[in-house]
């Protein structure tokens, strides 16, 4: 699995998943969470990059609503519609 993918799946394992579990139409994800999950050292354009792409909202269903903060930062938080 390449990074990206590993950036993919732990997003939804550890966001997406748990969120449509409990009923949730909407979840957001800040990229700080992702990185740190995965213990990454600098990685935040690579996360960011990641949560942004089209491989990652066809993959599970998503449609993104917004992306709030500066990009690629470790402030940036994406929301999602699932």
């Amino acid at each position: 699995m390449s990074g990206a993918d590993d950036i993919r799946e732990y997003a939804y394992e550890h966001f997406i998943k748990p969120s449509r579990a409990r009923g949730l139409s909407v979840v957001a994800i800040a990229s700080r969470d992702v990185h740190n999950g995965l213990e990454f050292d600098s990685k935040f354009p690579n996360v960011c990059q990641a949560l942004s792409g089209e491989k990652f909202y066809s993959k599970y269903g998503l449609s993104i609503l917004e992306t709030l903060g500066p990009n690629p930062s470790s402030t940036t938080v994406f929301v999602y519609k699932m």
